[in-house]
């Protein structure tokens, strides 16, 4: 063991790194810094007071500190020179940190959103842990172009095998691509198209998010249903090998996650033996993906081993969806968590309608939610192309469903930003919209023309008017999901505990606005009572009726659907707000 000049405490003879006494010299410059994310920021000071050698801290370095910037052809991402250069150690002669001096980095901007960067982040940190020689990511920063968030990573200019460039962290997509090529022989779904589709994916994959894999039925393991609905089945099951993260060149093998319990979906097809819905989906998810990485997991494509039906293999999300989260989360949904929730929400929107789809059925049962905080749209397949749903193509659930849909207008990232204000309200009210009512053609008429859910009492009159401007009559006047993230986001700012940001305008009356509501609700929580819901108030998607102005009647029915457990409960009607009108 050595001894630590500062406090004379025995350290590490390897690390040589004193932990107590670094985290204070740390602790003393968090006033000289912010990411402008109070998450991020707590993230990173809880990574440099807890560090046990000098590879596992994570920095935020000012975007002034890098020069010479360089585009990486054929990405986003920027390489640059750090003119300090990492943190070694704590030099206690001059009162400073001793840094490895000028370098070249690379600045990779894929992980866009704060809260998912952390999450990437964690597993650097504990990456790096047992294996410090191989440290990729030395901490945060903003790309000077665009103001995206970006982590600071280790330039290896090229692959020690092919000698080309890398193109993303531990990824050779050239010999990561030929690795894929010679195991084709070694699978097969049954099915030409969809062993292209994973082919495809494995080929071309920039990082391992990307890949899809073939897995057996053999590797799915205590398969249970979970859940059904009007165009699918979903089960969970434990996957016994777990997804694909690098190439272990020694052994000539991939490396694995650890082993991961995993939903999967099968579609319902319009023609015995077709696959084009389930090709639909998969490829919408996948298209995602490769907008951001961080959206919903896809990890692959497996077969029923009773039915045989395909399955696409996902992240299984363990709060479920809105309504199983809201039963359970009841009594301690704050405003902060709240809108939390809506912002990964709003960002996965951002995401599909950045990757030019819309998609269709945005509802209750659509979102999911995890215990990491993380929120997820899911279920595409009604997803297409903004504008490009056929005329007589009205499904979802009727009350989620924007006006113009219902009069055979085709269907617009506009119409999903709706249902996303149906779903703001829904998080005020913890019940599903006009479930005492029939899901009927009557509902339809009232709701074209103007009949929206009464305001909760209690609810933040800026988070009413964006909740309006969404589900406003005309869809020209209803914000976009970019514009909701923004809003979403700086919100979820001004009510963190420490606010500072050059990027939102700090307003007071916001904070004060949610702090008032957050008392109200603390001071009077909702009282949950049981009602009944109408039978033909059925929260699964189908085919919904559609009218034809100014009053015609199209359809008097609705095709039957498959009905979900749904947890029913409503509020107490002295919340609703009498005085809110209903546009």
């Amino acid at each position: 063991m050595s001894i630590c000049k500062e406090c004379s405490e025995s350290i590490d003879t390897t690390t040589r790194w004193c932990t107590p006494c670094n985290a204070n010299h740390f602790e003393e410059n968090f006033p000289m810094w912010t990411s402008d994310s109070p998450e991020m920021d707590k993230f990173i000071r809880e990574t440099q007071i807890t560090a046990k050698r000098q590879e596992t801290v994570i920095e935020w370095v000012s975007p002034s500190k890098f020069t010479r910037h360089k585009k990486v052809e054929f990405s986003k991402n920027n390489i640059a020179y750090w003119e300090d250069g990492y943190l070694l150690a704590w030099n206690a002669e001059k009162n400073e940190w001793d840094r490895k001096g000028g370098q070249w980095v690379k600045l990779v901007s894929h992980y866009c959103e704060k809260y998912l960067t952390s999450h990437f982040l964690k597993s650097e940190r504990d990456f790096s842990e047992t294996n410090p020689l191989e440290r990729l990511v030395y901490g945060m920063t903003r790309d000077p172009e665009t103001n995206d968030y970006a982590v600071i990573e280790r330039l290896e200019e090229e692959c020690p095998l092919c000698k080309r460039e890398w193109m993303s962290p531990r990824w050779c997509r050239g010999c990561y691509s030929d690795h894929f090529e010679s195991e084709f022989n070694n699978w097969t779904s049954g099915n030409t198209h969809i062993d292209i589709f994973i082919r495809e994916t494995q080929t071309i994959a920039e990082f391992p998010e990307q890949v899809l894999e073939w897995i057996p039925e053999s590797h799915l393991t205590e398969l249970t249903q979970i859940g059904q609905g009007g165009y699918g089945t979903v089960f969970k099951a434990y996957w016994n090998k777990g997804r694909i993260y690098k190439r272990d060149f020694i052994a000539n093998k991939w490396k694995r996650s650890k082993p991961i319990w995993v939903a999967l979906k099968n579609i319902e097809e319009e023609e015995e033996g077709s696959t084009a819905a389930f090709l639909k989906e998969a490829k919408a998810m996948n298209k995602c993906i490769k907008t951001d990485m961080y959206f919903l997991d896809f990890y692959g494509i497996s077969r029923h081993p009773v039915t045989k039906k395909y399955l696409i293999v996902m992240r299984y999300v363990e709060e479920g969806d809105l309504r199983k989260y809201l039963f359970s989360n009841f009594a301690n949904n704050s405003w902060i968590n709240r809108i939390n929730r809506l912002w990964g929400l709003a960002t996965d929107l951002r995401t599909l309608h950045l990757s030019d789809l819309v998609h269709k059925d945005l509802h209750s049962g659509n979102v999911l939610f995890g215990n990491d905080r993380r929120s997820f749209i899911a279920d595409f397949g009604l997803a297409c192309r903004d504008g490009q749903s056929q005329e007589n193509d009205a499904k979802g659930v009727l009350p989620y469903v924007a006006p113009e849909v219902l009069c055979r207008k085709p269907y617009t990232k506009a119409a999903d930003v709706y249902s996303f204000g149906i779903i703001m309200w829904e998080f005020t009210s913890y019940q599903p919209p006009f479930c005492t009512r029939a899901y009927d053609i009557d509902l339809a008429l009232e709701i074209h023309a103007g009949l929206r859910p009464p305001v909760i009492k209690g609810t933040p009159e800026c988070y009413i008017r964006l909740m309006k401007q969404c589900w406003d009559s005309n869809p020209a006047n209803r914000p976009t999901a970019h514009s909701l993230a923004d809003t979403l986001e700086k919100w979820y700012q001004i009510l963190s505990e420490k606010y500072e940001s050059k990027y939102f305008t700090y307003d007071e009356d916001i904070r004060n606005q949610f702090n008032c509501a957050e008392q109200e609700r603390q001071r009077n929580p909702f009282s949950i009572k049981p009602v009944k819901s109408h039978p033909l108030a059925i929260l699964t998607s189908r085919l919904l009726p559609t009218v034809l102005l100014p009053t015609v009647i199209e359809e008097r029915t609705i095709t039957e659907g498959y009905q979900t457990l749904q947890y029913e409960f409503t509020v107490d009607e002295t919340n609703i707000n009498e005085d809110a009108d209903h546009n």
